[in-house]
């Protein structure tokens, strides 16, 4: 789940009418409520295919709301604490998140930290727990509509407090971060500039971040590539360490592409990587050098993989990878060699599109190859 939009209230006052009606923007749902001041009121929810048109439609309702003569009373704002205030905040809690950082991936340390942030109080066990129940298969059916209502409640309520100084980037859309687990997971840099890496790396939700992602690459302008390249020497120097799954971003310009190098080094734990046309042709080769020990699983995810596949095939990655997934148009030619390139028994399984024919299917059937079409 990524930052809402602030919660915007409107009220009409008149001889005969005394109401309310309140509107916010989560991701790709907006939820708005409406009564008589005073009372608790109705709350809906409308979910949309983007973020772009919730945006439009809590943009036409506020206007359509405005012209009917409500008036906005609040907007609620909440002051935003530095990293040095959200490291002192956090000084307690510094060995239950050690314990999940030396197991990032075991369960009881989320729960043994959950228990006691409830304990004290603090709504970050509650929605730690929530998140938990919501990832266990386990839970049942009938509870997760509750389960999530409940963890969005919480979200909406205090992500201003958790994110600190990021709240800043996330409120200018040029960053997203999204929480599992109950800790920050995911961070989406929509712009990527040295103030905002500094600001990250200097955020105590840096160490927790499982899922780095680049959007579009290709609109950085020349002008701005000292900056970006400043960026990624910040992000590479600093602590990522539970890091899982990178993915740079379409169109990198070659001026980048050392430093997003450099950076993909600097995962001590990175097990995946997804392209998604990330590199021009003449960087691929230098991609495939980079030594990532930990390595296990590829993601190609291009219109015309074909390029990156050769060079695939011809790198070491391929004796540690064990997952691949090919999203992409490849010729019968390109995956005989790559069929020719993997070894069945390392290789678990190899995830192919639609776009790949049963021809090539039947190619990497026949060298054993575990094959699972999407």
């Amino acid at each position: 789940m990524s930052e809402p939009n602030p919660r915007r209230r409107f009220e009409f006052k008149s001889e005969t009418s005394y109401k309310f009606w309140t509107c916010q923007q989560i991701d790709q749902v907006v939820e708005t409520s409406y009564g008589r001041i005073g009372n608790k009121g109705t709350l809906s929810q409308k979910g949309f295919a983007s973020f772009e048109e919730a945006e439009q439609f809590a943009a036409k309702k506020v206007r359509e709301k405005l012209k009917a003569g409500y008036q906005e009373v609040i907007r609620k704002q909440v002051d935003r604490k530095s990293n040095a205030e959200l490291w002192e905040e956090l000084k307690d809690h510094e060995p239950f998140l050690q314990a999940i950082l030396e197991a990032p991936d075991e369960e009881d340390g989320y729960l043994v930290y959950a228990d006691w942030l409830m304990e004290r109080g603090d709504p970050r066990g509650d929605y730690m727990l929530c998140q938990w129940k919501l990832a266990d298969y386990e839970t049942p059916l009938r509870e997760i509509e509750s389960l999530e209502k409940k963890a969005s409640e919480i979200y909406s309520s205090n992500w201003r407090g958790w994110l600190g100084e990021l709240g800043k980037y996330t409120s200018e859309s040029k960053l997203s971060i999204q929480f599992g687990r109950g800790l920050a997971d995911i961070a989406v840099f929509k712009t990527a500039s040295s103030d905002l890496a500094k600001c990250l790396s200097g955020s105590p939700h840096a160490r927790t971040i499982r899922q780095l992602q680049f959007l579009n690459r290709s609109a950085i302008k020349p002008s701005m590539v000292a900056d970006v390249q400043q960026a990624h020497e910040i992000l590479a120097d600093a602590d990522f360490g539970n890091v899982r799954h990178f993915a740079p971003g379409a169109g990198v310009p070659t001026k980048l592409a050392k430093a997003t190098f450099a950076l993909i080094k600097s995962f001590p734990r990175l097990q995946k990587i997804t392209l998604n046309d990330s590199f021009q042709a003449k960087d691929l080769p230098a991609l495939f050098q980079v030594q990532i020990p930990s390595l296990n699983h590829l993601k190609i995810s291009e219109q015309n993989g074909g390029e990156t596949v050769n060079h695939l095939c011809r790198s070491n990655w391929l004796e540690q990878l064990e997952t691949i997934e090919l999203q992409c148009n490849l010729s019968d030619a390109v995956c005989q060699r790559l069929a020719e390139s993997l070894d069945p028994i390392q290789i678990q399984t190899l995830f192919v599109s639609s776009s790949i024919g049963e021809q090539s299917i039947n190619l990497f059937e026949k060298h054993d190859i575990n094959v699972i079409p999407e």
